[in-house]
C-alpha cells in the first residue's frame, strides 16, 4: 500500500507539483498564506474542515503577537503540513518552494509569546502533521509551552515529522525550544537548534513519550550553543535534549538519537530519564551524555570544525563530522531500527546532496568535502 500522505508531504517539502503523484482524487484544502492573519484563519479552518490540509507560507515573518497566536487542534484522521518558504508564479499562487531555505520564513514569537502550538488529543486518530521549511524564533513560553509545542494523548496513533525547521533564540521552562508531549511516531531531522534557552534543568528540547508510542527519531539535527539558568548539581541537568519513554505491561517505546551534532551546550548535551523504554544513540558527535541508554555505538567528541560564519552549520573541510553518519535503511520496515530515514535533502535545501560521500554526515547540514583525512576515529564517549 502506499503511503499517500507521506507522498504529499514530501512533494510539498521538495516544491513539485502534487498532481498526478497520488492515485487519490482528493488532494484535500491548499491554503496559500502570506499574512499572520490568514496563518490564524488557515489553523482555524484545519480543525474541522473534514479534509487534508496544506497550509503554504509566503516568505517572510509571521508575528505570533498579533492575535491569538498560532494554535490548532488536529482533526480526527487527517493530515495536516504547514510549510514554509512557498512563491507565486504568474498568477499561481503558492506555486513552489523550490530553492528556499528555513531562514525565509519566520515564526516570530517577539520575545513576548510562543510560536506554534499543535494539539493532537484524540484517542486512536491517524492524523499526520507535517511542520516544515521555517525557523520559529523567539518565543517566550511558559513550563508548559514552547517555541513550538506538539501535545497528544496516549493511544493516539498519528504521525509527526519536523522536517528542516530552525529554533534560534526561544527562551522559557523546559522544552523552551520543542516540546512534545506524545505523538505516537514522532520524527524530528535536518533542523537547527541554536541560542535556545531554560530557566531549568530539563533541555531546550523536551520528549516525553506514553508507553503506547512507538517511540521517536530525532536523526542529523545540529544542537549548539544552547543554555540554561540552572546552576546546581545534578545527574540529569541538560541544556540540549532530554528524552522522557514510559512503560507499561508490552508497551515499551523506543527513542533513536543518531547523526546529530551536539556541541557548545551551557550543560550535558544529552538526557535520558531512567522511567523506561529502549534507547538507541548512534553516530552522534556531542561532549556530554547523562542517563540510562541500551545501545550506543560510534559517537564522537571531536570540536565539530565547521564553517566559520556563525549561522553556517556545513562541516569544514577538515571535520570530523564528514561522513560519519549511521546509513539509514534500505528497505523501510515494521521493526523500530528500521522505520526512519533522514530524508532526501539537508537544513539547507539539496544545495549538496544529502549523502554526499561514503556515507551520510553528522549534523543538519552535509558537508561539500569528503572524508579524506579521518579513518576509523570513532570514540565512544
Amino acid at each position: 500500500m502506499f503511503d499517500t500522505a507521506g507522498l504529499k508531504h514530501a512533494a510539498v517539502l521538495l516544491g513539485l507539483p502534487i498532481l498526478g503523484l497520488l492515485s487519490s482524487p482528493a488532494l484535500g484544502a491548499i491554503f496559500c498564506v502570506g499574512t499572520a492573519s490568514e496563518f490564524r484563519s488557515a489553523l482555524l479552518d484545519s480543525r474541522d474542515n473534514g479534509e487534508d490540509d496544506q497550509i503554504r507560507l509566503r516568505s517572510g515573518n509571521y508575528l505570533s503577537t498579533e492575535g491569538f497566536g498560532f494554535i490548532t487542534d488536529l482533526e480526527l484522521d487527517r493530515a495536516l503540513s504547514i510549510t514554509g518558504g512557498w512563491f507565486d508564479f504568474n498568477a499561481i499562487n503558492c506555486f513552489s518552494q523550490q530553492g528556499s531555505d528555513p531562514t525565509d520564513t519566520v515564526i516570530d514569537g517577539q520575545d513576548q509569546r510562543s510560536g506554534i502550538v499543535i494539539n493532537a488529543l484524540d484517542v486512536g486518530s491517524t492524523s499526520s502533521l507535517l511542520i516544515g521549511n521555517l525557523s520559529i524564533v523567539q518565543g517566550a513560553t511558559t513550563s508548559t509551552d514552547a517555541g513550538l509545542r506538539i501535545s497528544g494523548v496516549a493511544g493516539f496513533d498519528g504521525e509527526i515529522l519536523i522536517e528542516r525547521v530552525r529554533f534560534a533564540g526561544n527562551d522559557g521552562g523546559d522544552g523552551a525550544a520543542l516540546r512534545a508531549i506524545g505523538g505516537n511516531k514522532l520524527t524530528v531531522r535536518n533542523s537547527v537548534f541554536q541560542f535556545n534557552h531554560t530557566a531549568g534543568s530539563g533541555g531546550t528540547i523536551l520528549f516525553s513519550m506514553p508507553a503506547e508510542d512507538q517511540g521517536v527519531y530525532f536523526i542529523n539535527n545540529t544542537v549548539i550553543n544552547n543554555s540554561s539558568d540552572f546552576e546546581g548539581i545534578s545527574t540529569s541537568a541538560t541544556s540540549g535534549l532530554s528524552i522522557n519513554l514510559n512503560q507499561s505491561g508490552d508497551n515499551i517505546p523506543q527513542a533513536l538519537v543518531a547523526n546529530n551534532l551536539f556541541w557548545f551546550n551551557e550543560l550535558a548535551d544529552l538526557f535520558f530519564s531512567a522511567s523506561g523504554g529502549i534507547k538507541h544513540v548512534y553516530n552522534n558527535n556531542y561532549e556530554q551524555r547523562l542517563g540510562i541508554v541500551q545501545h550506543s555505538g560510534n559517537n564522537l567528541s571531536l570540536p565539530p570544525q565547521l564553517a566559520p560564519p556563525i549561522l553556517d552549520f556545513t562541516p569544514g573541510e577538515d571535520s570530523p563530522l564528514i561522513d560519519q553518519g549511521l546509513a539509514a535503511p534500505a528497505l523501510r520496515g515494521i521493526p523500530f531500527l528500521l522505520d526512519w530515514s533522514y530524508g532526501s535533502i539537508d537544513f539547507d535545501g539539496g544545495i549538496i546532496p544529502r549523502v554526499h560521500g561514503d556515507r551520510v554526515d553528522i549534523g543538519a547540514v552535509e558537508s561539500p568535502y569528503r572524508d579524506g583525512f579521518f579513518r576509523d576515529r570513532f570514540q565512544t564517549p
